[in-house]
């Protein structure tokens, strides 16, 4: 009955050890707002809280699928020693203005069949519509005075042949 005992308390042990050997902490972002058509990135950092060092496979899925644009799905990082980070990005592109629930799932030595963490959280995506972010105020102006150059210059035009 001891053996018995023993063999339960080595078996407690061993799932103890194994579970800190291949441990794994990630930071994400909860939500991310980006415009329809522009490119954002996206920032996963993994930090090998285990005991050995390891290298780990993202993948990067979304939900629905057909609304956005990823280009860089798979991403394997460097070895990580224990305490070791790394930061891996993928540009994510939206088609619409469809709310998007992006997946992350992270797994350690490219062993795709078991992810190492279960609980990473899922990543909300919001899009806004089309903008044109590369006109300032400057570039603003200048589109507003060279539109009034041309309404007077034709406008004077059309009201001369009306009389």
């Amino acid at each position: 009955m001891k053996f018995y005992y023993f063999g339960i308390l080595i078996a407690i042990l061993l799932v103890q050890t194994a579970y800190a050997t291949h441990q794994v902490e990630t930071r994400v972002p909860l939500s991310i707002v980006t415009t329809v058509g522009k490119l954002t990135t996206l920032q996963v950092d993994i930090k090998n809280a285990g005991s050995t060092m390891e290298y780990y496979s993202v993948t990067i899925t979304a939900s629905p699928a057909n609304q956005i644009e990823i280009t860089n799905p798979s991403i394997t990082t460097k070895n990580l020693n224990p305490g070791e980070s790394s930061s891996v990005f993928s540009d994510i592109r939206t088609l619409t203005e469809t709310p998007i629930v992006i997946t992350i799932q992270i797994f350690r030595d490219g062993d795709l069949s078991h992810p190492s963490t279960p609980s990473v959280p899922a990543i909300s995506v919001s899009s806004k519509k089309f903008s044109l972010p590369e006109f300032g105020l400057i570039g603003f102006l200048q589109i507003i005075a060279v539109a009034s150059v041309l309404y007077f210059l034709f406008g004077n035009r059309l009201k001369a042949r009306q009389q």
